[in-house]
């Protein structure tokens, strides 16, 4: 008789721990020691220790063979958490509990190994002292060994702890800079000099940034002191402080020790900042005594060389980024990202060439490195090994402000402080300065013309951190296009020119009067991809895509208008024809703000990733809406492995389905879905969407089939592009320009007596139903009598929204008595019998299905508004007027006037509005032929359909107020 295997839980924790121990070649792992706490006689299945993390507490526990063990949670809650090391003091701030599943207990024993190897079900979850205590909430995280590796090594450190530290640190600078501001008072020269070192003008933000680096020197040099090499280096404990004073010659004298090693990128500035305070006897001793104490705070939180540190800290000092508009990503977008552009480590970490061409601090650059590492150590290998080879030859940073380049080094640098560095690629670019060609030094954009080629425009040089100082490089040698693996880019989105106001120089922001030679500085670049588009993102598309190899990845931070504005469409159509495996994230969220993944902007933003080169799913991409941003890096982690493991992704064609849910533990936090990607100046829909339903019946809806959420069967409908069947009036700027192009002189107001009365105002309050009053007239110029002609020539009765707010507006289409000139936001809707189709028009405008057609095709980077271009429009799909019944164009007719002088609600409360039910009913029902005695499916879905636009975030926008038809 065969007796079944029955496997300890130590044993298989044990091979567990085998498995695990080399994952990081950081951590020093006790397994099961004894007695390892001073409050109690427990002891977890192992304790993993680093030297910058806390503590953190592992529990394992084996399934039953009926349900899940769960207990390990309990125990390591009540047991570990809180408690304290006995040999070192520190406090076990995080637990993680481990279920393995039953299969182990009855595995033969010399499987069990290679089955721990594989799997990829192991149920885990994070248990913190501070917020969030749990991760996830509610439910288990599953996945490999690998995976619980990385959630062991980001949760050792909660956010809320970054997030302290990070406060620490920017009131100690802001403490040292205000001992600095008088000091400048008394000696002028001192700001004037540290403007020079840090090429910024003298205030404020250039003090806080000068205070900044020198901490970070400080924080380098606790890391370094009395290391091999460096005997002679105190640490910070042993800086000699007399009555609160630190000695400034003490610390120079130290860093000089330090530079004839190496480390100048950290030290080479920091101490040209010392030897300037030292001009001031009085001062320059409590400014260093006061960054020394917060460097030591620092590293007793454990969090000295946390590389999110000076970053975040960094761009809060810098007040004009707004201008600038590289806004700083969020650790958590980050994470997100970099997991996103490397999943997995599939060839020699040395063979990747990793870039960031607007790399601010360097968080995307260090975030894909610092990935890159774990990965490498997960596999069994020493990410110290390859740090050199990394940082000298691997690793590109670009960036226009000295400083950036410099953190990006530093902080880049501080994963190994040990290991000595050469040469690095991290490059200072020189922008805004006038060249001898008469064109103006315009960053990274200077090598979207092939460095190693023999055009005309000279490529200038750059200044490049190395470990033994700066060195001047020229860009022919720095830069080959087609050399990278990844380029992973958050870049500045505005226009070249700049406020003339910015206390920053002009070597920085170009002032408004060069703008124009900026721009002919970028088209000499021959830029490919921005077209009327003034802003620099296209251009850092079009970089990296000439930077990228075959099958190079490129990782873009971008504006929502990337997916969705007609501006970007170029843009659009590199990437749905030359890349494949494309991946676009947004969240949908009802606050703008809270749907960008940079800090401190109020643009939604959305992740798009892409490889070059074309491939099997070449014009697809798969589109995730999460309701939220990643709450920490954790969730981040996760949710890009949940991307990637969605077996059989659903396609948008098939029809009404929720898409592939996102799970977080039990919580859904959005969805993917496969769908065709167009390149025409119509974006992508699939963005900041919370009900995919939606965006499924609007799909099936624009290839003419009728597809609710609960209709039975598809209903055919006759559908077309908004330009087969009418055009737009003519474009605002040729009626009332204020130079020679406009031909009407406008004024508001609109009497009886008006020869051109005009449509020129978006006015809620009065604008409520579907017949509404001119508020202008119009004047014809002098001499401008034929253009005139010709733009009445189209004129018409039908207007449509183009800046449409969903949750004010209650017109998509306004129609008037009369032939009006609509004059900016309400351009004419031309149709060739016009009296004919301006009724039914109106009705499908302003109907669910009408909106939903507009709601797929328009931005949506606003909070409660939708925007279009008239491009975009004429792409439109809508209601083919032209092949409805003659009886269906009468009833059309009828049900205008019975309805027109109704007031509706806006479209945010159109499943409360009965103008807008009774509306849908009579178009369904006797234009479009569906009765609601035949089909009350579809009168059915279409009320569910009207009640989900109500709720999704883009259109209420979060507002909480209701408009009241009595009182509007």
């Amino acid at each position: 008789m065969n007796r079944e295997h029955t496997n300890s839980e130590d044993t298989i924790t044990t091979l567990f721990v085998e498995i695990l121990m080399p994952m990081s070649a950081t951590w020093n792992i006790y397994e099961q020691t004894t007695k390892p706490l001073v409050e109690n006689r427990r002891k977890p299945d192992v304790i993993i220790r680093t030297v910058e993390r806390y503590p953190i507490a592992v529990e394992v526990k084996v399934d039953y063979k009926r349900g899940p063990n769960e207990t390990g949670e309990s125990q390591a809650r009540e047991r570990y958490l809180g408690k304290t090391l006995r040999t070192t003091g520190e406090k076990i701030a995080s637990a993680i509990a481990i279920r393995l599943p039953y299969r182990f207990r009855n595995m033969p024993r010399d499987e069990i190994r290679e089955n721990l190897e594989v799997s990829k079900n192991f149920a885990y979850a994070l248990l913190n002292l501070e917020e969030p205590h749990r991760f996830p909430e509610k439910g288990w995280l599953y996945g490999s060994i690998a995976d619980i590796a990385t959630a062991i090594r980001i949760g050792a450190t909660p956010i809320t702890k970054i997030e302290r530290a990070a406060e620490v640190l920017e009131q100690g600078i802001h403490n040292a800079a205000v001992i600095v501001n008088s000091a400048i008072q008394h000696r002028p020269h001192i700001g004037k000099r540290i403007g020079e070192l840090l090429v910024q003008e003298p205030g404020e933000q250039t003090t806080q940034m000068a205070m900044l680096i020198i901490s970070n020197a400080l924080v380098f040099q606790s890391s370094l002191a009395r290391k091999p090499d460096l005997e002679t280096v105190p640490s910070l404990s042993e800086l000699t402080a007399d009555y609160g004073q630190l000695d400034s010659d003490e610390v120079l004298s130290a860093w000089r020790e330090i530079q004839k090693v190496n480390y100048a990128p950290i030290f080479n500035v920091a101490y040209n900042l010392v030897e300037t305070l030292a001009a001031d006897d009085k001062f320059v001793g409590e400014i260093l005594s006061v960054l020394r104490d917060t460097a030591r705070e620092l590293e007793r939180m454990g969090l000295a060389q946390e590389h999110e540190l000076a970053g975040i800290v960094f761009q809060k000092l810098i007040d004009n980024r707004k201008i600038l508009k590289a806004n700083y990503t969020r650790p958590e977008s980050s994470a997100l990202l970099c997991a996103l552009a490397l999943p997995e480590l599939k060839t020699d970490p040395k063979k990747l060439k990793i870039a960031d061409f607007a790399c601010g601090t360097g968080s995307l650059l260090n975030g894909v490195y610092q990935r890159l590492l774990m990965l490498y150590e997960q596999a069994g290998d020493k990410g110290e090994v390859i740090h050199q080879d990394m940082m000298e030859n691997n690793l590109v940073g670009c960036d226009i402000l000295p400083n950036a380049a410099h953190l990006t080094a530093s902080i880049i640098a501080s994963t190994y402080p040990d290991v000595r560095i050469g040469g690095t690629r991290i490059h200072t670019m020189p922008y805004g300065t006038p060249r001898a060609d008469g064109l103006y030094a315009i960053g990274a954009l200077n090598l979207l013309s092939d460095p190693t080629g023999t055009l005309p425009l000279t490529l200038d040089t750059t200044e490049t951190a190395t470990g033994q100082g700066t060195e001047t490089t020229d860009l022919r040698d720095a830069f080959r296009h087609g050399e990278f693996d990844i380029v992973i880019q958050n870049p500045p989105y505005t226009r070249s020119g700049a406020d003339s106001n910015s206390n920053l120089p002009k070597s920085i922001f170009a002032d408004k009067k060069d703008a124009a030679a900026m721009q002919a500085s970028r088209r000499a670049q021959g830029r490919r991809l921005g077209g009327n588009n003034p802003g620099a993102g296209p251009d850092f598309v079009d970089l990296a895509d000439r930077m990228l190899k075959r099958n190079g990845k490129m990782a873009f931070v971008l504006p929502v208008t990337a997916i969705a504005g007609s501006s970007w469409q170029n843009v659009r159509k590199l990437w749905a024809e030359e890349y494949h495996d494309i991946l676009v994230i947004t969240i949908a969220d009802a606050l703008t703000q809270n749907c960008a993944f940079s800090a401190d902007t109020n643009m939604a933003e959305c992740l798009v990733i892409a490889t070059k080169g074309k491939s099997k799913n070449t014009g697809r991409a798969l589109f995730v809406c999460l309701e939220r941003c990643p709450d920490g890096e954790l969730e981040a982690q996760e949710i890009a492995k949940v991307i990637f493991s969605v077996n059989d992704v659903r396609q948008l064609e098939d029809g009404i389905n929720r898409g592939n849910p996102i799970h977080v533990g039990d919580d859904v936090i959005g969805f993917v879905i496969s769908a065709p990607l167009t390149s025409g100046a119509v974006g992508w829909p699939i963005a900041r969407v919370r009900n995919i339903t939606t965006i499924q019946s609007a799909y099936q809806l624009t290839n003419g089939r009728l597809q609710l959420p609960r209709q039975k069967a598809v209903i055919d409908l006759p559908i077309c592009s908004l330009s087969d069947i009418a055009q737009f009036g003519a474009d605002h700027r040729d009626i009332h320009d204020p130079g020679k192009r406009g031909a009407f002189d406008i004024e508001d107001g609109c009497p009886d007596t008006a020869e051109y009365p005009c449509l020129w105002h978006l006015n809620s309050n009065v604008q409520r139903s579907m017949v509404v009053l001119p508020d202008a007239h119009a004047f014809i110029r002098p001499h401008a009598e034929v253009k005139a002609r010709e733009i009445l020539k189209r004129n018409s009765r039908a207007h449509f929204n183009i800046d449409l707010r969903f949750n004010s507006h209650s017109l998509l289409v306004a129609c008037t008595e009369q032939e009006t000139i609509g004059v900016d936001s309400m351009p004419n809707i031309v149709f060739k019998k016009k009296r004919i189709y301006d009724y039914v028009w109106a009705l499908w405008g302003n109907s669910t299905l009408g909106l939903l057609c507009y709601w797929l095709i328009c931005g949506k980077q606003q909070a409660g508004r939708g925007r279009s271009s008239k491009a975009a429009l004429e792409s439109m799909s809508t209601l083919n007027v032209r092949e409805l019944s003659k009886e269906a164009l009468t009833n059309a007719e009828r049900i205008f006037n019975e309805l027109k002088d109704q007031k509706m609600l806006p479209f945010n409360q159109m499943d409360e509005d009965p103008v807008r039910h009774k509306l849908d009913r009579l178009l369904l029902s006797e234009v479009l032929g569906i009765t609601e005695a035949e089909r009350p499916d579809v009168h059915e879905g279409l009320a569910l359909l009207r009640k989900m636009l109500c709720q999704e975030p883009s259109i209420h926008g979060g507002k909480k107020s209701r408009v009241k038809l009595d009182a509007a």
